[in-house]
């Protein structure tokens, strides 16, 4: 589509028609396509550092409140309630070394349960 573009001189109608007669057999873009391809080429792309976050350090402690409050709050209400992105709570969680975890409800263990289990188990090696 590039290439395209540029044979038709910048044209966004031009270079849909010669996109058109050059490949019949494929889908034939919408001219925005043309118009996104001017944009990106206009725009100057900036390099960032992979990983890099920036967040507040209001935005960071009020996080961190959010989990010694209820660390089984999830990742999604934490953002909610202190107004940034769910990513940069799992950062900001990630550079204090928090793991996720998903808290599950589990039945009680009695006394007599352990009894009940090895039973079982002898049970079920016989069978």
């Amino acid at each position: 589509m590039l290439l395209v573009y540029g044979k038709a001189r910048k044209n966004r109608r031009e270079a849909k028609a010669l996109y058109g007669q050059r490949y019949p057999d494929r889908t034939q873009p919408h001219d925005k396509y043309f118009h996104w391809l001017e944009r990106l080429l206009k725009t100057e792309i900036i390099e960032e550092e992979p990983n890099e976050f920036i967040v507040s350090e209001e935005a960071e402690i009020n996080t961190l409140a959010c989990i010694e409050v209820d660390p089984t709050t999830s990742v999604r209400q934490i953002a909610a309630n202190v107004g940034i992105g769910r990513e940069s709570v799992r950062n900001i969680l990630k550079k204090h070394k928090f793991k996720p975890f998903k808290y599950q409800v589990h039945h009680h263990l009695y006394e007599a349960d352990h009894q009940r289990m090895l039973e079982f188990c002898n049970w079920f090696m016989v069978q």
